[in-house]
């Protein structure tokens, strides 16, 4: 992403949006605009500015200004969530494949990606 980003932005269909109060960027919305659809990518927040939902706003200004501009169609493009359960209009289910150029290294790369995501699990669950 880092190193495609800047050439999407210059090709202007890639945006950056940040929602500011009082001088300071508290949320920020990445989105990609192709034909008629906003595709909206990752946003984030200021933890302390939670209680009042600004990423929620951010996402909802660029909604906004797409729809003044001409887009008809959203998509949410990562991971699941709140936001994709109250505005999705379909579910849809994710899968990745991982192809590999032998038998033995795809067993390795899959048996690595088992005992990381166990691993992941332990942290998260002893609050690390």
């Amino acid at each position: 992403m880092l190193e495609i980003a800047p050439r999407l932005a210059a090709e202007g269909k890639l945006k950056v949006g940040l929602l500011r109060i009082g001088g300071e960027a508290v949320a920020a919305q990445i989105w990609f605009e192709q034909r008629r659809t906003l595709w909206l990518y990752y946003s984030g927040f200021l933890p302390e500015w939670s209680k009042y939902s600004v990423a929620l706003v951010a996402t909802l200004e660029v909604l906004k200004q797409g729809l003044a501009r001409g887009f008809d169609r959203v998509e949410f493009c990562r991971g699941g969530g709140q936001l994709k359960e109250r505005w999705d209009t379909e579910a849809r289910v994710q899968r990745n494949l991982v192809c590999a150029s032998s038998p033995r290294l795809g067993r390795t790369f899959l048996k690595a990606k088992r005992e990381t995501d166990a691993l992941r699990s332990v942290l998260r669950w002893s609050g690390r």
